[in-house]
């Protein structure tokens, strides 16, 4: 084998060693504080309604408006939107 082709391999190998290295160290501390989700202010989620394999009806709040619609994986449809007075939840 040539000389080049020996520098590519020993630098994969040293990348692959750092990877490990670091996936050794860091993937425990990640695990351990979790994936931290965010909550909108004005974004609510008030039903999930399984209707079957990977699909669902969602009843969703956005402000002052209620929004009814079924997704999948695959596909998103809105159903219903409506507007909702705060004084009524």
């Amino acid at each position: 084998m040539s000389v080049e082709l020996w520098g590519y391999v020993l630098k994969v190998v040293i990348a692959l060693i750092i990877t490990i290295f670091l996936l050794y160290f860091f993937l425990p501390t990640l695990i351990k504080r979790g994936i931290r989700t965010r909550r909108g202010k004005n974004v609510e989620i008030e039903e999930v309604l399984p209707l079957g394999k990977e699909i669902f009806f969602l009843s969703l709040r956005i402000k002052n408006k209620r929004i009814f619609l079924i997704f999948s994986p695959y596909f998103a449809k809105v159903l219903h939107e409506e507007s909702i007075d705060d004084n009524t939840s």
